[in-house]
């Protein structure tokens, strides 16, 4: 036994002399070079390309290798004399004895250097490499028959010592788009790849694109264990760091951060990144996802979401933003987020909303419902917000602002982005508990949208505000001219403060009711002004009425008429003159931007008022006569008798713009009443005087034909 045994290991042996001795003889006298014109030829036979090999070296034992230098394949025709594809160096090795006596694939380190790969596509769309992909049309060769554990087998022996790329580049141009890709200085290093063994990799690159103009620096780690068997690939401690410039980045120069731990689990369509960690521009967000049902239709997701305290205006100025910032400096200083997420493979939703930004907090949930026909929902609370703060300056500036007469409006040409509104689907509401907007101030604010793609959109607001209510309703129906429809109703308002919170200035002071009921059309501010209809009215009480001293007016007029000083009969009022009134109300119809009104009805201890004219709402311009009559010839407002105005009518012509409104009073049309006031007290004397030789009745009559002198 023992003498068989040593004749068969004396075999072996003899047989394993005799491989290495082969494989050292060839390795003496093959050489690869001498078969080099015949490879290039042959490839140029296949692929109608060049191919040109700097040198080639084989080796054998005890690693069966190959080694290529300054190699190149030409170009597709049409393409230009630029080659397709060059090798600097190229170098692998695979261990002879693991793989001939245990099927061991053991792969040195796998080096690549220099390569370039130049990508195209013509204005037509064919590609240089079309070519090299092959037809498809001849049908594959039908393997041959091996056990299904084979492959697998063989791939799991599958071990690697380490991949070497070095300073690789690639081009693509693509003269349809005009667009040109450049990616420079690609480096790859990688260790140990062997199925189910962690092994680590770091990477960098330059890469540039002209459309839009973009330049980054691109670095990336991390340790990949990887099961093919199993579909279950790990990536740990991956980290990505990406700086960009260029006219195509927002702000010039962007430096992104990204850390993760990924688990993906292929045969369980289950995916996990636990620890992610995303920086740019100053703001860092931390997010957790697991993600089930991958490939399926069945997909969902779902994590914690937090974005670490940042200040928005720093972000803001970092991206380029800076049309967009407020000017107050006490705004955008500090923002921050925390939610969960929850979606599928068309929807998601952020739950447990908690957004702070400066002293405002807003809490509730989000979410877009659908993303192939865009929908959204939400329910949000907010605390407080000054929204003027935040404001842009372009937008603030002017905004309690007049516009002159004879100009437009000054929102004439912006438009009115119905088309993009009529976009999506959205429902919602918004609860505020104090809210600032363009100056007004409101309380317990209720706001509902319910907007359908293609359909009409309603947009309801309900709040306190100034000692009183507001509610309004608007409709906007989509359209090559979009219609609008809007209802406003405001109870028991103090108009002053409003006026003056809302615009700057404070034309009226009262407390009562406003509505408007109103309809328009157009694409942008101006035209929907211009084509503004409906109905408006209002009715306040104990206010009065800035820019003027009806009262003073009257007494000016009384002493001209009894000869005393010279009263002026136009001119500008102060600020501080007012005329005040115990109750005011009217009414008027809107017409192509322009109110008319001629039921004006105001009263006073001293005064009625009556009064009709237009107010243009584009130009923000008035033309208005009113026609105040003094009714109580005592001490009234002023503090002196106007007895002698008893019973006249006095028209006065408010002019001009909104925030600087002039007077004109009509002295002709006042002494015309005056002077027949007095023949009518004049004639009623004289009927007195011959009363009692008139036939009976008659006496009456007459004076009833005259009127009493005081009207």
């Amino acid at each position: 036994m023992n003498k068989l045994l040593k004749i068969t290991l004396g075999i072996v042996a003899a047989v394993v002399v005799l491989i290495v001795a082969a494989v050292i003889l060839l390795a003496l006298f093959f050489n690869a070079n001498d078969y080099r014109g015949q490879i290039e030829a042959k490839v140029q036979q296949a692929t109608g390309r060049s191919l040109v090999i700097g040198s080639i070296h084989l080796s054998v034992f005890p690693t069966l290798g190959l080694k290529l230098s300054e190699t190149s394949l030409g170009n597709a025709k049409g393409f230009g004399d630029q080659p397709f594809a060059q090798i600097g160096a190229a170098d692998v090795g695979v261990r002879l004895l693991p793989l001939v006596f245990q099927r061991k694939l053991e792969v040195g380190t796998v080096y690549l250097s220099d390569l370039k790969l130049n990508l195209q596509e013509d204005a037509s769309g064919k590609t240089n490499w079309t070519d090299l992909a092959g037809s498809g049309s001849r049908p594959a060769a039908k393997p041959a028959s091996t056990p299904a554990s084979a492959g697998k087998n063989l791939l799991a022996a599958l071990d690697i010592n380490g991949v070497n790329i070095d300073n690789a580049s690639i081009h693509y141009r693509d003269a349809q788009t005009k667009r040109d890709l450049t990616l420079d200085g690609f480096n790859l290093s990688v260790d140990n790849v062997k199925p189910g063994k962690p092994s680590s990799f770091r990477t960098s690159f330059k890469t540039r694109i002209n459309q839009p103009a973009v330049a980054a620096d691109v670095q990336s780690s991390g340790k990949l264990s990887s099961d093919p068997a199993s579909q279950h690939y790990q990536l740990q401690n991956f980290t990505l760091n990406i700086i960009a410039t260029g006219k195509g980045v927002p702000g010039g120069k962007q430096t992104l951060k990204l850390s993760s731990d990924i688990d993906y689990d292929g045969a369980n369509g289950s995916a996990h990144l636990a620890g992610t960690v995303l920086n740019v521009a100053g703001v860092t967000a931390h997010v957790s996802v697991l993600a089930k049902g991958i490939g399926s239709k069945d997909l969902s997701y779902s994590g914690p979401l937090r974005i670490d305290p940042f200040s928005p205006r720093e972000a803001m100025d970092a991206l380029g933003m800076t049309d967009f910032l407020s000017t107050d400096a006490s705004a955008l200083k500090q923002a921050s987020l925390s939610a969960n997420f929850t979606g599928g493979s068309n929807s998601v939703a952020l739950h447990d909303v908690k957004l702070k930004l400066d002293q405002t907090t807003a809490t509730g949930s989000l979410g877009i419902t659908s993303l192939s026909v865009p929908a959204a929902e939400f329910a949000l609370n907010i605390n407080a917000i000054d929204a003027d703060h935040y404001l842009p300056a372009a937008q603030t500036s002017g905004s309690n602002g007049n516009t002159p007469k004879g100009s437009q409006s000054a929102g004439d040409d912006t438009p009115i982005p119905v088309k993009a509104l009529d976009g999506f689907t959205a429902k919602g509401t918004l609860k505020i508990g104090k809210l600032t907007l363009h100056g007004v101030k409101m309380n317990n604010v209720d706001v509902a949208l319910s907007a359908v793609k293609g359909a009409a959109k309603d947009l309801s607001l309900k709040a306190r505000l100034y000692n009183g209510s507001v509610a309004s309703t608007t409709r906007i129906t989509p359209g090559s001219r979009p219609g609008y429809v809007e209802n406003l109703k405001l109870v028991g308002v103090d108009i002053g403060p409003l006026m003056k919170d809302a615009t700057g200035n404070e034309p009226a002071t009262g407390n009562g009711n406003v509505s408007a009921a109103l309809t328009s059309s157009g694409n942008t501010v101006g035209a929907v002004e211009r084509a503004l209809g409906g109905n408006v009215a209002f009715k306040l009480n104990k206010g009065a009425i800035k820019g003027f001293n009806l009262g003073e007016i009257l007494r000016n007029l009384q002493s001209l008429q009894q000869g005393g000083a010279q009263a002026v009969a136009s001119g500008s009022s102060s600020g501080a003159q007012q005329t005040d009134f115990t109750a005011l109300s009217a009414s008027g119809r809107v017409k192509n931007g322009v109110l008319t009104s001629n039921d004006l009805d105001g009263a006073s201890p001293l005064l009625r008022l009556s009064g009709a004219g237009t107010m243009d709402l584009v130009q923000q311009t008035l033309d208005y006569t009113i026609k105040p009559m003094v009714v109580n010839t005592a001490t009234g407002q002023g503090g002196k008798s106007l007895d002698q105005l008893r019973g006249i009518e006095i028209p006065v012509t408010i002019s001009g713009p909104f925030s600087a409104p002039k007077y004109r009073v009509n002295l002709q049309a006042a002494l015309q009443q005056k002077a027949t006031q007095k023949l009518r007290g004049q004639a009623n004397k004289e009927i007195d005087k011959l009363k009692d030789k008139l036939p009976p009745g008659l006496g009456d009559k007459l004076k009833g034909l005259f009127g009493d002198g005081s009207k």
